[in-house]
């Protein structure tokens, strides 16, 4: 049975900190693994839950609450997808795994578009 990182090593993870060797096949799976952006998105937009929870006591309607957080987390969300490259070589190289792992996954989605493009539209 293939188990996970505990809490605390987990949250090391996503500080930056490399997980024991054993958990390579997890690292490799949580970065290229179906749902990657999502759960990036996700991560990065949790750390700004203490500026929402401000926003929150923020007196005044709550439309106008709401719309101060939506408003601070485009920009955050914005940085998260410009930086997620950077983010994800980073941990892959910190926890032993080449990088270039990424420039691999990306080429074989680019030759299944354009094979699926090519059975579409033969010539």
């Amino acid at each position: 049975m293939f188990h996970g990182p505990t809490v605390v090593q987990r949250v090391r993870y996503l500080a930056g900190r490399p997980l024991p060797p054993s958990m390579r096949a997890w690292v490799l799976r949580d970065q290229t693994g179906p749902g990657n952006i999502r759960r990036y998105l996700v991560r990065g937009l949790l750390m700004f839950l203490p500026v929402y929870v401000v926003c929150a006591a923020i007196p005044g309607p709550a439309l106008v609450r709401v719309q101060i957080c939506l408003l601070l987390s485009i920009p955050v969300a914005y940085f998260q997808l410009a930086l997620r490259d950077i983010y994800r070589r980073h941990l892959l190289s910190s926890n032993g795994i080449d990088p270039d792992v990424l420039k691999i996954q990306r080429l074989r989605k680019e030759q299944h578009a354009r094979e699926e493009w090519t059975r579409r539209h033969p010539r």
